[in-house]
């Protein structure tokens, strides 16, 4: 019989442990907001206290003190924005915010024809200019871009990194069209990037499922 008293108060003192977290959550987005999806997430190295994430599909959050609270707000850009987020910081402190493009209702344009890169300064306050990378006329879409900051004590500090997938024809089912994974890089603090280099070497199609080639995550080692 003791066995059966021990063992039910030992699995309740357990799950009573362990459900008392240490960190407290706290809501970030307004509920107003029905897309917060595909997050994204960085914590300035300068000043820990400084945090910004990103949603779908143009949502920007801020924090000033660690998260306890935060400010939403929404991306804007002369080439649009159309989800995707991706936030890193530099060494320096400066705050980049990836994103696709929507060129639909703007002329000539296509959608998710180029990756878009905006930088700040100042921890999301003001953005100060957004750069093109990838575009590659008259259709091909540009999907899934992800960033990395070069955080090593090299000639190498400070550089940019970006990695995505390039679609053919979004969408298509035809065998002739492909994705592959491309890669650029910016030495200058992301003003300007160097021309997309293929990295993968085989192609995937482009429905969009287990047999394209897309997700990439780029990193930088020690």
């Amino acid at each position: 019989m003791k066995k059966l008293i021990i063992l039910p108060l030992f699995l309740s003192i357990s799950i009573n442990v362990y459900a008392q977290s240490p960190f407290p959550n706290y809501k970030v987005n307004l509920p107003t907001a029905n897309q917060p999806n595909e997050v994204s997430i960085a914590v300035n190295p300068v000043n820990p206290n400084y945090i910004a994430a990103g949603s779908n599909l143009y949502y920007l959050y801020v924090s000033s003190n660690a998260g306890i609270t935060w400010t939403q707000k929404q991306m804007s850009s002369v080439w649009k924005v159309w989800g995707d987020p991706c936030l890193i910081y530099d060494a320096n402190g400066n705050l980049f915010y990836g994103h696709l493009s929507d060129q639909r209702n703007v002329g000539s344009g296509y959608w998710i024809d180029r990756m878009v890169v905006q930088r700040s300064t100042d921890n999301g306050t003001t953005w100060g200019y957004d750069a093109s990378i990838g575009f590659n006329p008259p259709a091909r879409q540009q999907d899934k871009e992800w960033l990395a900051a070069d955080l090593t004590n090299s000639v190498y500090r400070n550089n940019i990194y970006m990695a995505w997938t390039e679609f053919d024809k979004y969408g298509s089912s035809n065998p002739a069209d492909s994705t592959r994974i491309l890669f650029s890089r910016s030495t200058d603090s992301g003003f300007s990037w160097s021309m997309p280099v293929r990295i993968s070497e085989r192609g995937g199609d482009c429905l969009d499922s287990d047999n394209t080639v897309e997700g990439c995550v780029p990193a930088v080692g020690p």
